[in-house]
């Protein structure tokens, strides 16, 4: 399976050059989970992606900020800084494109703040996330069964569980804010944490994406 991955647009700390970054470790995490990831480095890439339906699910990857007006939603101003506007305009094309041949989309941090902001949500600010580990408690209708784990959490921003976006149920929280969200009816999910930032890959996280992605 082909999955297009979302990257950050990043100035080069030595040279007046702009470069596409995406952790290695996604990569990693792409072959223990069994699925081959295309980076869309470009919004031409992304269409033409799209256009040849070349890719067979999407992954919005985390880090950096979303634009205040990300799809025409205000935010809070303080979250408006580091915007690479190229990559808002894939988002919401690969979202648009996920609603439309209901392919699987999966939210990772940032990308599923862009999921809840583009259904209507809106972000504040949190605190006591950034850098630090906590413990969830859950049942994942994905996998079926109860769970209890430790996950990573780099975010200073979320979606409250009172701003959950319509059509959008959530699935965990962790101090009044959403870890985990799916939509009812399309094959869209959302998680906070960074399953490719943890030095041995959860089995959980693994079998999650290959159940959502529907590989054997």
């Amino acid at each position: 399976m082909y999955v297009g991955i979302t990257v950050q647009n990043i100035n080069h700390p030595n040279y007046s050059e702009k470069g596409h970054y995406l952790n290695v470790r996604w990569q990693d995490f792409a072959e223990a989970s069994g699925f081959t990831l295309i980076p869309l480095t470009s919004v031409s890439l992304a269409d033409q992606m799209i256009r040849e339906k070349y890719i067979q699910a999407i992954i919005l990857s985390g880090g950096g900020n979303l634009s205040k007006d990300f799809y025409n939603k205000n935010i809070l101003k303080e979250n408006n800084n580091n915007i690479d506007l190229d990559r808002e305009i894939i988002e919401k094309r690969l979202i648009k494109y996920s609603l439309e041949i209901n392919i699987p989309l999966i939210g990772i941090c940032r990308g599923m703040q862009a999921l809840a902001m583009y259904f209507g949500s809106q972000l504040s600010r949190v605190e006591k996330h950034v850098k630090t580990r906590h413990v969830l408690d859950y049942h994942c209708p994905v996998l079926e069964k109860n769970i209890i784990r430790e996950v990573n959490s780099y975010h200073d921003y979320g979606v409250m569980d009172a701003d959950v976006p319509k059509g959008f149920k959530i699935n965990v929280k962790y101090l009044n804010t959403v870890e985990q969200m799916f939509h009812d009816n399309q094959k869209m999910l959302g998680i906070m944490w960074h399953p490719e930032r943890e030095d041995k890959f959860s089995n959980l996280d693994i079998e999650l994406f290959r159940k959502f992605l529907g590989l054997k």
